[in-house]
């Protein structure tokens, strides 16, 4: 029977990234959500807009097969994000998980950063308590909303930006307001969004969504204003925009920040949430 001992821990970097690749489309073949099969162009967004760094990331190895991996992204100058964690159907139960994050935890200890963080699905209790376990402590709940149908709101004087103007926005939103965003919705995730996003500020808020066939996802909104107003008109000038859309905003939305606006405007929100957790080696910072 495997055990974790069984498998060699190598820096991530060292291995054919198509590898690395094949065991993450494996390993969430059965996720709590349906999830794309990357080919190789999909692979590279997903590296890009994740913000991985496979320098810093950890794979297990057994007979010179990936079997698992913890992908890491530097979170700012003194902090690292776990991207994604997971391990083959046959490497599961192994204590394989358990020892990455534990080495991911010690490299950035080594490093002398403040801490770790990551999302995870709070349905997801395996995962949840192996996290705990390790002293991660949830800051707040990340939230997904899909608006209701019909059309409302007026019309408002919108102000377009490009995305580096979201972007640097985004950046200094977190960084003056002492706000936890998750990675995707803050502004170094903003520059790394394929396409071509639109980004549209009011006042104090900002949004950048992305338009597909029949669909549009909001991406980020943020708003200065903690009752959440102007991002409100944002959301109700978008649905106004595209009355027949399917209009979505993924499990990303901090429960005390933009949920305040999606909840205000109306929109479903999704039973299957995340949260935001962190494991400080100081005291614990700030929750959002």
């Amino acid at each position: 029977m495997l055990s974790a001992a069984n498998f060699e821990l190598l820096s991530a970097a060292l291995m054919p990234t198509e590898d690395i690749r094949d065991c993450l489309n494996e390993s969430f073949s059965d996720y709590l959500i349906s999830l794309p099969k990357f080919d190789d162009a999909g692979w590279q967004m997903f590296l890009r807009r994740q913000g991985i760094d496979l320098s810093l990331s950890l794979v297990g190895v057994r007979d010179n097969r990936v079997m698992s991996f913890s992908l890491v992204s530097p979170r700012g100058i003194d902090r690292w994000r776990i991207a994604v964690m997971g391990a083959r159907p046959i490497a599961r139960g192994t204590g394989i998980a358990a020892r990455l994050l534990d080495e991911t935890i010690a490299a950035a200890a080594r490093l002398d950063l403040r801490g770790v963080e990551l999302e995870v699905f709070a349905q997801n209790a395996r995962a949840l308590r192996l996290y705990q376990s390790r002293g991660f402590v949830a800051l707040c709940a990340l939230h997904g909303y899909e608006a209701v149908a019909g059309t409302r709101g007026g019309q408002h004087q919108v102000s377009p930006v490009s995305v580096d103007e979201a972007a640097c926005w985004a950046l200094a939103f977190e960084r003056d307001h002492a706000t936890s965003l998750p990675w995707q919705v803050g502004g170094d995730a903003l520059r790394a969004v394929p396409g071509s996003p639109v980004c549209l500020r009011l006042e104090g808020a900002q949004i950048l969504y992305s338009e597909a066939t029949g669909a549009v996802t909001v991406l980020s909104l943020l708003d200065l204003d903690p009752e959440y107003r102007a991002a409100v008109a944002l959301l109700d000038m978008l649905r106004a925009s595209f009355p027949e859309a399917i209009l979505r905003a993924p499990q990303l939305q901090a429960q005390h920040g933009p949920a305040i606006a999606f909840l205000k405007a109306g929109w479903v929100q999704h039973g299957l949430y995340q949260l935001l957790m962190r494991r400080d080696f100081a005291e614990m910072g700030e929750s959002c």
